[in-house]
This record gives C-alpha cells, structure tokens and sequence, in this order.
C-alpha cells in the first residue's frame, strides 16, 4: 500500500494554482483561435500598406482597348489612370511618343479606347539640307511640320524608299519638293503665286486660268518658269475689271469617342481662300449697265476647317427603361435588342464610317440629310427618342412592325 501511495503521487495532475503563468496560457482553449487571429490581422495589415491602402474587387475591373502602332488588344485591367495601365502592361512611352487619351486620364468608363503611337527615326531633305527627328505623326507633311520646318501649301513631300545605305540616312527618309514664287498680272490685277509648274502656260492650267480670244500671254507659254517669274495676262480693246472675293473654308466635322455628345471642338482652324473674278464690263454714259463674267481665278486655295463632334453618351437608364418610355411593347424587346444591339451595341452617339448614326444606325439620304437629326435633335444624348423615330421606321417599313424588322435583319444582316 505504501508502494502504490508513492507511484500514485508520482503520476497525479499537479494542482493548477502550482503551474507556471506560461503553461497556463498554453493550455487555454481559446489560444489557438486568437493567435491564428492576430497573425491574419498583422498579415492583412502589411498588405494594406503594401497595395497603397485600396482593396480590389471585381467591380474595380474595367476593359479597355489598347492599340499599339497599329496593333490592337482587349485587356481588362484594374488600372486608373492610363500610364498606370501601360506600366502594368510593359508598354514603355517616351516623350515623343504619341499617347490618346492623355496619360493622367483617368479609366472610369467600359471599352475606353488607348491608343499608342510610337516614335520612329526620320530623315527629311529640304533643298539638300538634312534634319533627322523622332516622329510619332503618320502623315509626311505633318512629320515635317513638326520638326519646325515651314512648309507651304503648293510644296510637294513625297516619302523616299530608295535610300543609299552610304548617304547614311537614319530611319525614313521624307524629301520636301519645294514650290517656287511667280507673279500673275491678270487684266491689271496683280497677285502671288506658288508653284511647281516647269513652265508659263503649265502655271496657267495649274491655276485653271483660261485666255480668250483677242488676249495676250506675256512672257510665252513655253518659257520655263524660274523664282520670281512675271505673267501677264492682257486683253485690249474692252473695259475688264477683277475683283477679289472671299471662298469660306469649307468644314469638316469628324466624330470623337473620347468627348461627350454635344460637345464640339476645333482641331484644325483652316483659313479662308480667295478667287479673283474678271468681268468685262459694258458701259453707257461712263455708267455701268452689265457686267458678264470672264472667269474665276483662285488665288489663294482655303484650308478646311476640321471640328470634332462628341459622341460619348452620358445618358442614364437600361435597355429595357428606354424600350419601355419609347412605348415598345414587352413582346417586342427580343426584336428591338437583337437589332439595337448588331447595329450599334446600345451606344446612341454610335456614327460609323458612312455617317450611319444613333442606336439603328439610320443613314443620310441621297442629299445627304439624315432624318433623325430632323426627329431628335439632341440625338445623342436622347435614345427614347432616338427608339420611337425607328419604331414609326420599323412599322412603316416591315409587315409586322419590329418583329418583322428582326426576321429581315435575321435574313440580310442589315435592316
């Protein structure tokens, strides 16, 4: 007995209030739960700091086209800005480089387009001088005018593939083919000219300058023009008179996703040109009676006018809440997604390349009008609208209304 006393002492649980505070803790149910807690808690906290202080969610995604020298991709991306998208992606820019949007734009909109020019070496001959750039401009004549060279209108520029690796050209080479200055006196009225004619009478018809009968061309058609070369243009025997008037720059308006719809704005000033108009004039009692005109020179040739219309829409609401204002009925929303969505994916500033417009696409007429800027004026920015001129389109058109309009559309891809 007294052996057993002594082994069961041995083995007994010390008392708890004996332990160490160490063996305590250790043998507390929760320890385990709350250690695993604060290490997450510690881990999650770097992370945090590490990622700048933002959490990440399927809603931060966004998809953006990114064309690179030509080369297009769809990539979604978390990015927002668009240089932190290019730095995610490698694409290393440089201040040469051509980047649109700009590169502090902020990503916040679905399928915005990148678009990345990069530079490239060019060599440009003017009159046998030699300037080399980097360039990221496709258009020659844009190429050399950013190189601060002055170009005028009549100057050719041509791209030159044949180059000789001994002239040591670097990259492109663009040659500048320059227009030299000449002088028409037509019926008295005296003006400046640029040209690249060889001689007199190929100025002439460059200038679309016609003589008449009973007129004098001085020097001869056949002699080669030089830098300052006088042409007179005289007729006897009749009073003629030119006069100088304004040609208006002609305007040209090009759609721009990036903007919003309404919006407008110049890309291109243009400058207006000027004709000279020759009459020849009848006289009575030193009065004028008539005046018949001879012909119309243009002097100076205008500069369109380039002004880019936003097509980005801000408008509000779901498909269906459009359908349903316009007053579609539900059986017809099946037609009106399928062909809204093929002919425009929804988008009501959608223009294509034959200034095809709105949700359905409609194109001008032979005249060029197009009915629904008549319907909607604020056609971009007002699909109900834009939905009820083509439901009165689709009813007027097809037996069946819109249902009609989709087996068409179904049968020809088109509607």
């Amino acid at each position: 007995m007294k052996k057993l006393f002594s082994l069961r002492r041995k083995y007994s649980a010390r008392p708890t209030d004996d332990l160490p505070r160490s063996e305590k803790m250790r043998g507390h149910p929760f320890i385990i739960p709350v250690v695993t807690f604060l290490a997450l808690f510690f881990v999650s906290g770097i992370a945090m700091v590490l990622l700048g202080g933002e959490t990440m969610g399927a809603s931060d995604a966004r998809v953006v086209r990114l064309t690179v020298d030509g080369v297009e991709q769809t990539v979604p991306t978390r990015a927002r800005t668009v240089k932190d998208l290019l730095q995610r992606l490698d694409v290393e820019v440089s201040e040469a480089d051509i980047v649109k949007p700009a590169l502090d734009t902020l990503i916040v909109e679905e399928n915005t387009e990148v678009t990345v020019q990069k530079a490239r070496p060019v060599t440009i001959i003017d009159q046998g001088r030699r300037t080399t750039v980097l360039s990221a401009h496709q258009q020659p004549r844009t190429v050399v005018e950013q190189a601060g060279i002055e170009l005028y209108r009549e100057d050719g520029i041509a791209l030159d593939g044949n180059i000789d690796i001994s002239d040591r050209i670097i990259g492109e080479q663009i040659v500048v083919d320059r227009a030299q200055e000449a002088n028409i006196n037509l019926y008295g009225n005296g003006f400046a000219v640029r040209t690249r004619a060889k001689t007199v009478g190929e100025l002439l018809e460059q200038k679309d300058i016609k003589t008449l009968e009973g007129d004098t061309v001085e020097p001869a058609r056949n002699t080669k023009l030089a830098s300052g070369t006088q042409v007179f243009i005289v007729r006897k025997g009749k009073k003629v008179i030119t006069v100088e008037e304004v040609i208006p720059a002609p305007v040209q308006t090009v759609p721009d996703g990036n903007m919003a719809a309404g919006i407008t704005a110049v890309r291109e000033a243009g400058t207006d040109g000027k004709k000279l108009v020759t009459y020849e004039v009848e006289m009575r009692n030193d009065q004028e009676v008539s005046r018949k005109v001879l012909q119309e020179v243009i002097a100076v040739t205008p500069v369109r006018r380039v002004v880019a219309q936003g097509t980005k829409s801000s408008v509000t609401g779901t498909k269906a809440d459009w359908m349903a204002a316009a007053g579609i009925s539900e059986a017809d929303y099946f037609a009106v997604d399928l062909i809204i969505s093929k002919e425009s994916g929804w988008n009501p500033g959608a223009m294509n390349g034959s200034r095809c417009i709105g949700l359905g696409q409609r194109c001008p007429s032979a005249s060029g009008q197009n009915a629904l800027l008549a319907a909607c004026p604020n056609w971009q920015v007002d699909p109900v609208c834009q939905l009820q001129h083509f439901s009165a389109y689709a009813n007027g058109r097809y037996p069946g209304g819109w249902q009609g309009a989709y087996n068409f559309w179904l049968a020809n891809r088109w509607w």
